[in-house]
């Protein structure tokens, strides 16, 4: 099935990608920092390597959320999902950090609101939504469940943190609960 939403979403992905990679006067973020990892000892560099790999698994773990989400929602609702079938403490939630970061001068984060979301948004869209998005999950009391655990653990990640061995184990375990909740075939009624 073609879903236009998506294409335009990779478009802005491949057009933000190569916005940063033209427009930076300063170089590459390799060019920036090579000169100064000198002065960071060794054990610190490999930390953040290993931290480094639990920041991409979030980032991917959000962005699989936030695309089932929007794809979903699209699918059913079309280009006005956001504005009429978002709880309204979500959409004034980001409204409010959009203004805020406007006013700081610098760059959104995004063109799309939901990357504005943390995790509980998330389930606060999918449980308000439960006819639509909430099906293509198992469970969204446990998918609420695993996301709270999830978000603990994210904490030594988001704050530059060694993130301990039982919370890795913990990540690990959360992941596989995550993804058995998804529901692999689902077809739009």
């Amino acid at each position: 099935m073609f879903n236009g939403f998506a294409l335009q979403k990779s478009i802005d992905l491949i057009e933000d990608i190569e916005r940063n990679e033209l427009e930076s006067p300063l170089g590459s973020v390799d060019e920036i920092v090579a000169p100064f990892l000198d002065d960071f000892p060794d054990y610190v560099k490999r930390r953040a390597k290993q931290m480094a790999r639990y920041y991409e698994i979030f980032y991917l773990l959000e962005d699989k959320l936030r695309s089932i989400i929007i794809d979903t929602m699209y699918d059913e609702y079309k280009d006005d999902w956001w504005d009429l079938h978002v709880p309204d403490d979500v959409k004034s939630y980001v409204k409010n950090l959009q203004n805020k970061e406007g006013d700081l001068g610098v760059s959104l984060r995004s063109k799309r609101d939901i990357d504005f979301t943390t995790f509980g948004h998330l389930v606060d869209i999918i449980r308000s939504n439960k006819d639509v998005v909430g099906v293509r999950f198992t469970s969204v009391n446990a998918l609420q469940r695993i996301l709270a655990v999830l978000n603990n653990v994210r904490g030594p990640i988001a704050h530059n943190t060694v993130l301990a061995p039982d919370e890795v184990a913990r990540l690990y375990v959360a992941i596989r609960d995550l993804f058995r909740l998804i529901r692999r075939t689902y077809t739009p009624a």
